[in-house]
């Protein structure tokens, strides 16, 4: 084995900051200054805020405090006054400043200071100059002095010099593969997201998109396309028509076409499009036009990429160590081990069978083994049958050959190992070099009985594609998607006590099935079920789960074909009946995806429900939104009630109130609350006059979707003692997503995820498919047992408007209660959308107070949620990668 002298472990001691400044792409060094033109890089500037918008490739990165940007320019224009630059905030009202320097000469001609909080995000901002620049030669300079690198943090917007801006030329199509481009298109509407940088470009009168694309999809010919389309943020009138051609063939004549009218749109998100001929696999030639489109107020966009860019990328393992200057960081790890027993992992590689696809990638995993920077060791390859293959590796002293039956493999290992520790990884997949060392350096300071990590995919050609930043041990999302992965480090005591795997999940596979194995487009389906069995069960036993936010496996990129959702199914609803709690899982709407279920828990009693409904005046709003609750037949074991709390309505509102009553008897009661609107101090006093002991917050702008049985669903899961809030999916009136659940730390104290996604969307690699535990949900609609509102108090007062249910949901956390999202209730949220930001000077100021407050009460909480991951952005609601992680981008450092 060779020596360690690199060594990753010390990044996780390093925090945010320092993986930003070992990372590989646009970082700052030791230097306070990072000059762009080292990057190719240049920020969005402008002689005029009219200048053709989305044009360009855009990236942003933060301002942090005492960084400072230089970059050059050169200016054409004579006696330019004002220069426009494109700014961002982050989504919140920022408070620091900004200043910009120009220099000619190393003189210094102006400097400029901006006010963050006069900023919008993602807006040209107006830098008037105090006198004419005249053409020639500058640098530019820009920071922020007063940035805490944490909130008040500005963005910089920056564009590659290298990519062409996009002018339409004279004739009437634009073929984008001349400029390297190419349409965001997927034949699934699951289609990974956010991995290429990605612009819009208006879809101009007269002109025609033209490009040349690959269909690939291992189904029947496709009949929906998918292509990610933009509406400007507006409800679109134009149209758009798709024309598909062989890209061989002197008589363009299509063999399929579909059309779409604009107001189907959503914007910026995949739209489907549905052919009307069936189109096989191949490759062919795109045609996209609009034939009504103004070119002002009806404008479509089309979302491209370049060709082969993308923001994801794996650093070499000399990018993500430290060099020889922290080599002392080691021996102390050294010590440290050696002060205790080391960890000694035993890993093992099953192998069902050694077909030539099976035995090509064999050595790479078993070289990935031997390269570790750890050497705590021993490796056992299990097999049904020998092959001259092991011969060269069977040499080394730790790694020995056993011969065992595919279905009895795991227990096999199980059997030989030694270390404390286990593993198991897949023919084909990677082990990171320090990826046993990262372990080990986290078990020695937190031990755990199972320990998960990030992984990402490989490649045929080798390369990095689909990384999966988790959350930690969220325990609800376990039994709908087995998220865990596939490096996970167990306790070998544990597996033991647990009797190990069970082996009649094994399922032999059929001659197709063999096929499929023969030539490497199938995953050992059978061990997966053993894994996610094992989880299961062992989940149950323990909660020292641990994750470890780095991507350490890289899994060969392979595909479910068959996978046996019926013995998924089976397994998922023993693990339900363990339980003991009346859990049943729900049909799964789509057998051929990956294995995502949703389930649900009857009640196991009677129970009665307030609903809490603060109002005033919108009888637009409220009376539908009763009608919705009134017209449903729920459970029998669900008794409940609706209570209004008016804050001050006209008179003539009181009236219908009483017709209410008159109609709906006992079930509905209302109550004047006329003081200053406080939503806390609403809801706390629609409590007290509650006489159920489930308590469920509603806003007056919901309409229910469905199913009719959804309060008994959510109150199944809040009759469970360690369930703290329940909330469901709340949709625009579009049809797109609003809230499924709230991250924090996203663009301020916390924000929605996932908003404006198209609902039935599978989310980040299934986060949407099934039960999900996040560390708050939305007051607009939250269920919760009465014994808990009382417990905690309820409401916090001091935060009337923003922020209060974020805060109630983090007091139920701190009491070790979990909070979910039930996806298979959903209810239209009408007025969210609408209700704008927050604009006058009081508001602003309340704002200001109540972030204040709860960034006092629950600090660093806000900033590392478990439910979330480092590496995902925490300025956007898409799970997009964080330009600030050492995983972004490929670099461009000259």
């Amino acid at each position: 084995m060779k020596s360690p002298t690199l060594f990753p472990f010390f990044l996780q001691q390093t925090g945010n900051q320092k993986l930003a400044e070992l990372a590989s792409h646009l970082a700052f060094q030791p230097s306070p200054t990072l000059n762009l033109d080292d990057y190719g890089l240049v920020p969005m500037i402008s002689s005029t805020p009219k200048q053709a918008l989305i044009k360009i490739f855009e990236t942003t990165i933060p301002l942090l405090r005492n960084k400072r940007f230089l970059w050059s320019l050169i200016f054409g224009t004579e006696n330019l006054t004002s220069l426009f630059i494109k700014l961002g905030t982050g989504g919140r009202i920022n408070h620091c400043q900004l200043q910009f320097t120009l220099y000619q000469s190393n003189q210094i001609i102006t400097t400029l200071t901006l006010d963050g909080t006069t900023l919008l995000d993602g807006q040209w901002t107006a830098l008037p100059l105090p006198h004419p620049l005249f053409p020639g030669y500058y640098q530019a300079e820009l920071l922020s002095p007063d940035a805490d690198n944490q909130h008040n943090t500005l963005f910089l917007w920056l564009t590659p010099e290298l990519i062409p801006h996009l002018d339409y030329p004279s004739r009437n199509w634009l073929d984008l593969t001349q400029y390297g481009l190419s349409p965001l298109t997927a034949t699934t509407v699951s289609a990974p997201l956010n991995r290429t940088i990605e612009t819009v470009q208006p879809i101009l009168q007269g002109f025609i998109f033209q490009w040349v694309s690959e269909v690939v999809t291992l189904s029947p010919p496709i009949t929906t396309l998918y292509l990610k389309l933009g509406t400007g943020g507006k409800l679109n009138h134009c149209h758009l028509t798709l024309s598909i051609f062989h890209t061989h063939t002197d008589h363009l004549l299509p063999l399929a076409n579909a059309h779409l009218a604009g107001n189907q749109i959503l914007d910026n998100q995949w739209t489907a499009w549905s052919l009307d001929q069936p189109l096989p696999n191949g490759q062919y030639l795109f045609r996209l036009h609009s034939p009504d489109t103004d070119d002002t107020d009806n404008v479509l966009f089309l979302c491209l990429s370049p060709t082969g860019l993308e923001n994801y990328h794996y650093p070499s393992y000399a990018t993500t160590c430290f060099l020889s200057i922290l080599y002392n960081q080691w021996q102390g790890l050294n010590q440290r081990f050696h002060s205790q027993p080391p960890l000694k992992f035993s890993i093992f590689i099953p192998i069902p069978t050694l077909s030539p696809f099976v035995q090509h990638y064999l050595k790479t995993t078993i070289d990935s083994v031997l390269s570790q920077t750890y050497s705590h060791w021993e490796l056992f390859i299990i097999s049904s049958e020998t092959s001259p293959l092991f011969d060269t590796y069977l040499t080394y002293p730790t790694i020995q050959l056993k011969l065992s039956p595919p279905a009895s493999a795991l227990n096999t290992a199980l059997a030989l190992a030694q270390g404390s520790h286990c593993l198991f990884l897949w023919s084909g997949d990677d082990l990171a070099p320090e990826a046993l060392l990262e372990c080990a350096s986290f078990l020695q300071r937190s031990p755990q009985d199972v320990l998960y990590t990030d992984e990402d995919q490989l490649s045929a050609q080798h390369q990095h594609h689909s990384p999966f930043f988790k959350p930690d041990w969220a325990r609800e999302r376990l039994k709908s998607q087995y998220y865990w992965g596939q490096l996970c480090v167990y306790r070998t005591a544990i597996l033991r006590e647990l009797h190990g795997f069970a082996e009649h999940w094994y399922i032999q596979p059929n001659s197709k099935v063999e096929l499929f194995q023969h030539i490497g487009l199938i995953r050992e389906f059978s061990y997966f079920l053993q894994l996610w069995d094992l989880a299961l069960r062992l989940s149950a036993h323990t909660d020292k789960i641990g994750h470890l936010p780095k991507i350490l496996y890289h899994q060969r990129s392979q595909l479910f074909l068959f996978f046996p959702h019926s013995s998924a199914k089976i397994l998922i609803q023993q693990a339900l009946d363990r339980e003991n709690l009346q859990g049943k899982l729900l049909e799964n709407s789509n057998p051929h995806s990956l294995p995502l279920f949703q389930y649900i828990y009857s009640l196991r009693f009677p129970v009665q429900i307030s609903i809490i409904i603060p109002s005033k005046d919108r009888l637009d709003l409220l009376s539908p939104c009763l009608e919705s609750l009134f017209s449903v037949k729920d459970s029998p074991k669900v008794d409940w009630e609706v209570i209004v709390i008016d804050n001050g309505s006209q008179s003539e509102i009181l009236s219908h109130y009483e017709k209410y009553q008159k109609r709906w008897g006992s079930r509905f009661r209302w109550e004047i609350e006329s003081s200053p609107f406080n939503f806390s101090r609403l809801v706390n006093r629609g409590v007290k006059r509650a006489l159920g002991e489930i308590i469920l917050l509603l806003n007056n702008d919901m309409d229910l979707l469905g199913p009719d049985n959804w309060l008994a669903i959510m109150a199944g899961f809040a009759q469970q003692s360690v369930i703290g809030c329940v909330s469901a999916q709340l949709l625009y009136k579009e049809g797109s997503l609003q809230h499924t659940g709230l991250v924090c730390g996203i663009a301020g104290i916390a924000n929605h995820v996932y908003r404006h996604w198209p609902a039935g969307h599978s989310g980040y690699f299934g986060g949407l498919a099934g039960i999900n535990n996040y560390s708050a949900v939305t007051g607009a609609c939250l269920m919760v047992k009465r014994v808990l509102w009382e417990q905690v108090n309820g409401f916090d007062e001091n935060l009337g408007v923003a922020f209060n249910d974020v805060d109630f949901c983090l007091k139920l956390r701190r009491l070790g209660l979990r909070n979910l999202v039930v996806p298979k209730v959903q209810l239209y949220h009408y007025e969210s959308k609408s209700r704008g930001h927050e604009v006058s000077i009081q508001q602003k100021w309340r704002l200001f107070r109540e972030t204040r407050y709860m960034r006092r009460r629950w600090g660093k909480q806000l900033e590392d949620d478990p439910y979330y991951n480092v590496h995902l952005s925490h300025y956007a609601e898409d799970f997009r990668l964080d330009p600030r992680s050492i995983y972004y981008g490929k670099g461009n450092l000259k």
